[in-house]
């Protein structure tokens, strides 16, 4: 009797401690491997931790609604994954938690790759914890450029000219560059990195598009598409996937991608040609060789302010840190890791990507991001527009160095009232 007594007060007592089990709701933008990637790594978690994890995918278009709409109403998940874009607008509205003090918790900057580490806020806080990262690197041709003798990489910007015409005029292909024309193509911010200018100054309150260097930056991409004819105008039609399509299909040279670039084919094509050697894969030229950097951005995780299982939600986020379960997320949806560790991780050894992924490490490391600051999500429709506008004006052959002067103190100029607006 006295054993069937304990059984059932063991019973009782478990379900009552399963029942009070903290449960964090966490939201996560879809995408190719999403899904598999949270089957796998919620299990581990909730085995590790005895916290459960419920999660809501949505699509990026309606995770910023949504977010939104949390942020009015003060009833949001307890932890989300947000673009790096986004950081600056919802640190500024004070829906989010302030990690500044939890730095060391999550390992301290050392432990993260350079260019996510920018992300994580403005002001010289933290609201915003680096998760995976969107390097853009320099994918070229190395098989070209070794049958030449031409620059191998390209480590300045007059090398990646000279090699892109050279290229054209042997016949290889006629367009050698791949930059993006339709949509966030954010080789904008990056030429003007690679030419020692940002877009706000470093005060956050001067827009430095109407400068001369902002200028050289401009002029020297668009350069490409109307002088030297090493740039498609059918550009204006493509995004990332086209053009990586291009690249296998010989006729591109350059391009900026991430390593996703080689999902955008048949694995067997892509595995073939980094065996073969066909790829190169480097940091983007610079002005000059000290200059060369590009874009970092991609997903960083947020706690908001209003959550009632803080200290669950900081077990998440370290959790989703850890090198393995960063190893895990790269090989579900073959994004960077943030932690420099992850990358000596079995996955990230295997050939034929192993050196691919050490130069996605390293280009990631001295990459560059647009202006953490909470004007920023108001500012940046502009790199699209701007990006449409060259490609109009050399459309209609009124593309030159007075167009180009004209646009930039226009953005300047509207640019400038909205960060105003923010002071």
């Amino acid at each position: 009797m006295k054993v069937r007594t304990f059984v059932l007060l063991l019973w009782i007592v478990t379900g009552i401690i399963v029942g009070l089990a903290t449960t964090i709701h966490f939201m996560m933008m879809s995408g190719s491997g999403a899904r598999d990637f949270i089957k796998t790594v919620v299990p581990m978690f909730e085995r590790e931790t005895g916290i459960k994890v419920e999660v809501e995918f949505t699509s990026w278009g309606e995770g910023w609604t949504k977010l939104m709409a949390a942020v009015a109403s003060g009833e949001g998940p307890d932890v989300t994954q947000v673009g790096t874009t986004w950081v600056g607008a919802l640190q500024a509205t004070g829906a989010f938690k302030d990690l500044t003090g939890y730095v060391q918790y999550f390992g301290g900057p050392i432990r993260f790759l350079g260019g996510p580490w920018k992300t994580r806020g403005y002001d010289g806080r933290m609201y915003a914890v680096p998760w995976f990262a969107d390097i853009r690197a320099l994918v070229y041709r190395k098989d070209l450029m070794e049958k030449y003798d031409l620059p191998n990489p390209p480590k300045t910007w007059g090398d990646l000219l000279y090699s892109a015409i050279f290229l054209k005029e042997k016949g290889e292909m006629e367009y050698p560059v791949g930059l993006r024309g339709k949509g966030r193509g954010h080789y904008v911010g990056s030429f003007l990195w690679q030419n020692n200018i940002d877009i706000i100054s470093k005060d956050g309150k001067e827009v430095l598009l109407d400068s001369e260097k902002a200028f050289e930056s401009v002029k020297f991409w668009s350069d490409m598409l109307s002088k030297y004819k090493v740039m498609s105008q059918g550009l204006s039609e493509m995004g990332h996937s086209e053009i990586c399509v291009s690249f296998f299909n010989n006729q591109v040279a350059f391009m900026y991608p991430g390593p996703w670039f080689v999902l955008k084919v048949e694995r067997e094509v892509a595995e073939r040609w980094l065996k073969e050697g066909k790829i190169g894969v480097a940091p983007q030229p610079g002005k000059n060789e000290n200059l060369r950097t590009g874009f970092v951005g991609g997903s960083n995780l947020m706690i908001f302010a209003n959550t009632k299982n803080f200290d669950a939600a900081l077990k998440w986020v370290k959790f989703l840190l850890k090198p393995e379960v960063q190893a895990i997320l790269a090989e579900k949806m073959f994004v960077s890791p943030v932690i420099k560790e992850a990358y000596e991780k079995d996955f990230f050894k295997q050939e034929p990507y192993a050196e691919m992924w050490e130069q996605f490490k390293k280009i990631g490391d001295m990459g560059s991001h647009y202006p953490i600051h909470p004007a920023w999500g108001s500012m940046e429709v502009f790199i699209p527009n701007l990006i449409t506008d060259i490609f109009s004006a050399n459309a209609n052959g009124s593309l030159n160095d007075e167009t180009i002067r004209k646009l930039l103190k226009k953005y300047d100029s509207e640019l400038q009232n909205i960060l105003d607006s923010y002071q």
